[in-house]
């Protein structure tokens, strides 16, 4: 009997009790169905409720958030009853239980002498997409709770052949896969992920300590990534796990262009008057990555163009300034660059090789700076 201040868990429980001790099966059976007529009831009542307000706003996820309230009771009773198998797996027939045999089926697998026979319906499930989702859901749970690498490997299975594959769980998938130590599955996963716009199951495998390296490819999808978690965040991440390499070379394929090659030639300028040689090293090096790299920053001329007005012009600097100046795009700075090396040239008193320059250029400006010193400029 039910009193008046009781709810129905509480009499649900202690009726489901007396018929487990009676091994009264059929009417435990009967109590779940009298509970599941009683949640439609209810639902019912919400549906009619929010059919007479057709007009006010949100009112269809209003009636969604009070049905999915009502539903969640349901759960509740079958997480009850399938802690008695015997009963439970009678439910499975019932025809007014059909959209409910998919957690029955997933709940009912957490009993080792029932799961063979579980994993087998599964595969039969009508709903197929809807069904196996939620059939998924407990398996993976399931499997990583008793550390059943077999279930974890059927569940991918079960889901293969549908539109959406195994998105839908993915990320509880990686986890499971992660925490049972098959890191190279659960890896292989993640970079999908990534590569599909979703890098959250690998940040949470970093922050778990199940990420062993990182490979060159996941460098490369991170650095393509255009989901929401920011690339600082990754880097952070990355760092935070002990991957301080990995975190570097991704700080450096995000960081623009034309902000590396200016640092590198930064670098470069600071060792000119100590030691040119190595200071244009740099700087070639720092050029040509840019060049490979087949896209040329806005502002290449202008970075170049600075650092070679600035290197000092001697027998040892004058032919590796001119292969540079050869790589700027704009002829303007390329002439101002060879006009001072020409410049140089007719100081140091090789007045033959600065008109073979000469007669290159056809920047009027540069030719005069060439010409006066020659002495061949206007008088």
């Amino acid at each position: 009997m039910r009193t008046p201040n009781e709810s129905w868990e509480v009499v649900f429980k202690r009726e489901l009790a007396v018929a487990r001790g009676a091994d009264d099966i059929e009417g435990a059976q009967r109590l779940v169905m009298r509970q599941w007529w009683r949640i439609v009831g209810e639902l019912d009542r919400i549906d009619r409720r929010w059919v007479n307000a057709p007009h006010q706003a949100r009112a269809e996820e209003a009636r969604q958030f009070e049905r999915s309230l009502v539903r969640q009771d349901m759960r509740r009773i079958i997480e009850r009853i399938v802690q008695w198998p015997a009963a439970a797996l009678g439910l499975l027939e019932h025809r007014d239980l059909k959209q409910w045999r998919p957690l029955l089926i997933g709940r009912l697998a957490a009993h080792p002498q029932h799961r063979r026979a579980m994993i087998e319906r599964a595969f039969k499930v009508r709903k197929v997409r809807r069904g196996r989702f939620e059939i998924a859901q407990e398996f993976i749970a399931i499997a990583r709770a008793d550390r059943d690498l077999g279930l974890l490997e059927t569940t991918e299975l079960l889901l293969q052949d549908l539109p959406d594959g195994i998105a839908p769980v993915l990320d509880a998938l990686i986890a499971a896969y992660g925490a049972l130590g098959v890191a190279d599955r659960a890896m292989a996963l993640a970079l999908e992920a990534i590569l599909a716009g979703h890098a959250q199951p690998f940040i949470e495998l970093l922050q778990a300590g199940h990420v062993v390296s990182v490979p060159p490819e996941f460098i490369d999808a991170l650095a393509g990534y255009k989901g929401h978690i920011e690339h600082v965040l990754m880097i952070a991440e990355l760092r935070q796990a002990g991957h301080t390499a990995a975190a570097a070379q991704l700080a450096e394929r995000l960081t623009d262009p034309i902000d590396r090659l200016r640092s590198e030639l930064d670098r470069a300028a600071r060792l000119l008057h100590t030691d040119s040689p190595d200071a244009l090293d740099i700087a070639d090096v720092a050029v040509h990555l840019v060049l490979d790299s087949g896209r040329l920053p806005p502002r290449f001329d202008h970075e170049l163009c600075g650092f070679l007005r600035l290197v000092p012009l001697t027998s040892m600097t004058v032919e590796r300034v001119l292969d540079l100046a050869g790589l700027i795009i704009a002829r303007p700075m390329r002439e101002e660059i060879a006009a001072n090396v020409a410049c140089s040239l007719v100081l140091a008193g090789d007045a033959g090789r600065a008109r073979r320059l000469l007669a290159s250029m056809v920047n009027e400006t540069q030719r005069r700076r060439v010409l006066t010193l020659l002495g061949d400029g206007p008088s």
